[in-house]
């Protein structure tokens, strides 16, 4: 109804309405997935020259998919991020968090499948335009190295490569604020740290688990150092095994240890967090440690899948340029890939080595008895 130069609440409505179908019509598949743009990207290098090489297009399309990849990734990695900056997780959200993992996993398989595809290009292939990619190199990815900070690899963790591998980007850059800024943010691993160090201690009582819990290991090994019951006691591996085991648990309940492990590099979760994370492992099947008990082994997949690609990137370019010629971007190649594939790059490796503090069932301690009241029916 109109009054006046005035129109009605209902008129407006119904003019945004028409607008709304209006644009809704005309958006197209090519419109909406910016295809003309996507689809001229691929600029060769090669034709450029007046050399053209017909496998570079390749080499373009799946780089440019690993990027768009490790974009989803990084999409993902905030999302969870954020989720598990939330102090009480809502109950619904495990289930988002199990997904959204599983969804990071399964592109990393993704882009394992992706170096077979690259493969079918030989090394004299790759020779034909190798020359014109330089100083350009996969070392200058700058969302991968996003990927890692935001998963949580340290300055200190990476192998150095020119002093810092932040060198590779101008400092007024995107790329550069981005890695910056993502230095100082929380990231996966210190926030998985602070949901073991809560979440497990919210259901049991932390005091009554950890002396249980070390009252079975110790009782465990007595055992074992009195009936033998490990492989070869007649060659001294027994021996050299049991007191691995021993140095292994004291350094889980000694907290001197486990600081001076952490220093060391041996360790990155607090003695608090290992702890909150056997509890899932050990009552996995218990309901409230189900969704738990998944998203630990989905993180730990994450990690083994990066190791995976790192692996198999590194023995594709030996295959493709040798383990003696530099990297187009002037690292050195074969070996800086080599050097990135040791422990301190495996940064979720203390859940992965969480079953070595498993003990038999019939040590561990009942659960029952240390369940606390819970104080949210929503808490998992």
């Amino acid at each position: 109804m109109e009054n006046g130069n005035c129109i009605s609440h209902d008129d407006d409505i119904r003019s945004i309405s028409k607008k709304q179908n209006e644009t809704k019509k005309e958006l197209e598949y090519s419109d909406y997935l910016k295809l003309e743009k996507l689809l001229s990207a691929q600029s060769m290098r090669s034709v450029e020259f007046n050399q053209p090489a017909h496998h570079e297009h390749l080499f373009i399309i799946t780089h440019q998919a690993y990027e768009l990849w490790f974009k989803q990734i990084i999409f993902e990695l905030d999302s969870l991020r954020d989720m598990f900056k939330i102090s009480k997780i809502d109950y619904e959200n495990p289930h988002e968090i199990i997904k959204r993992l599983h969804r990071i996993v399964l592109i990393m398989k993704l882009l394992i499948e992706q170096i077979n595809i690259l493969e079918t290009m030989t090394a004299l292939d790759f020779l034909e335009f190798r020359d014109l990619l330089c100083p350009a190199s996969g070392f200058q990815s700058w969302q991968f190295r996003l990927i890692e900070n935001k998963l949580g690899l340290s300055k200190d963790d990476r192998v150095q490569y020119q002093k810092d591998f932040m060198n590779q980007y101008h400092t007024s850059s995107a790329a550069y604020h981005s890695l910056k800024q993502s230095e100082t943010e929380p990231s996966l691993l210190s926030l998985v740290q602070q949901w073991l160090e809560d979440f497990p201690w919210r259901v049991t009582d932390s005091m009554n688990f950890e002396v249980s819990y070390k009252t079975g290991v110790q009782q465990f090994l007595k055992d074992e150092r009195f009936n033998g019951s490990d492989c070869c006691p007649s060659n001294g591996i027994q021996s050299t095994r049991f007191k691995n085991k021993e140095l292994l648990f004291n350094s889980l309940f000694d907290n001197n240890v486990h600081e001076q492990l952490i220093k060391q590099k041996e360790r990155k979760l607090s003695r608090k967090a290992i702890l909150g994370g056997i509890i899932i492992l050990m009552y996995h099947n218990d309901p409230q440690f189900r969704a738990a008990y998944q998203i630990i082994n989905l993180i730990v997949d994450v990690d083994l899948h990066l190791t995976k690609w790192r692996t198999n990137h590194m023995l594709m370019v030996q295959k493709m340029i040798g383990s003696q010629v530099i990297g187009t971007g002037g690292s050195s190649g074969y070996h800086y890939l080599r050097l990135t594939l040791n422990d301190q790059y495996k940064i979720f490796g203390d859940l992965a080595n969480l079953p070595a503090y498993l003990i038999p069932r019939s040590y561990l301690p009942s659960l029952e008895p240390i369940k606390k009241i819970k104080t949210n029916s929503r808490d998992f």
